[in-house]
């Protein structure tokens, strides 16, 4: 993967049963044996490294993209050891 991806991040913002969906089929593609091992170790990988909050819809104390700000902020000092 080349440097300036790793050093990125997205935001989806998706229903919680969307995510659920999505997550759950990760997990099953990265135990199926119908797909290559080099393959499924990369989703492995992946899935190890999505993170999930759950935002209520309405809310006027926590704006979204401070929930946003913080959120990614926490998940990158996480992770911050795959970035060096």
């Amino acid at each position: 993967m080349e440097k300036e991806k790793k050093e990125e991040f997205e935001v989806w913002l998706l229903p919680t049963w969307a995510s659920d969906i999505i997550m759950e089929t990760l997990a099953m593609d990265a135990e199926s044996s119908m797909i290559e091992h080099e393959l499924r170790e990369q989703i492995k990988k992946a899935y190890d490294r999505v993170g999930t909050w759950t935002v209520p819809i309405k809310t006027e104390e926590t704006p979204l993209q401070w929930f946003i700000h913080n959120k990614v902020g926490d998940y990158k000092e996480y992770y911050s050891y795959s970035y060096e």
